[in-house]
């Protein structure tokens, strides 16, 4: 699966709550299911899946809802509970994924020193320049 970000964790929580309450465990480990799989079948073939998508869990999620997406808020229990199931779900995926899923902030490994030394710099209030 391709990394979660927030807009992919809105999405699946719009498929799970236009689904039926007693669906949506079931719904919830079908599309992070969906999301590796695609994830898995990009990294091989170098494309989408034709079906699941490139394996963003948004993609998953908006392979699997089948019905118009309903207005939630976030004060709503049951909205909360459904959030922390997904959560609960990629935190369990997490102690058992691939290890060579790259940490959020690799781009910045042996990045070192401040931005003054390079050609244009930035000005800020942060900086000794």
């Amino acid at each position: 699966m391709r990394p979660v970000l927030t807009d992919d964790l809105l999405a699946a929580l719009d498929c799970l709550m236009a689904a039926p309450p007693q669906a949506r465990a079931g719904l919830r480990a079908q599309m992070i299911a969906r999301a590796q799989a695609a994830e898995a079948c990009r990294r091989r073939n170098g494309r989408m899946h034709p079906v699941f998508g490139g394996g963003s869990l948004m993609a998953a999620a908006a392979s699997l809802q089948a019905r118009p997406a309903v207005r939630w808020r976030w004060q709503d229990p049951q909205v909360c509970r459904e959030a922390i199931a997904l959560l609960r779900a990629f935190a369990a995926g997490a102690s058992s994924g691939p290890a060579d899923q790259p940490r959020a902030q690799s781009r910045h490994l042996g990045v070192e020193g401040s931005s003054s030394s390079r050609g244009s710099s930035i000005a800020s209030p942060h900086s000794t320049q």
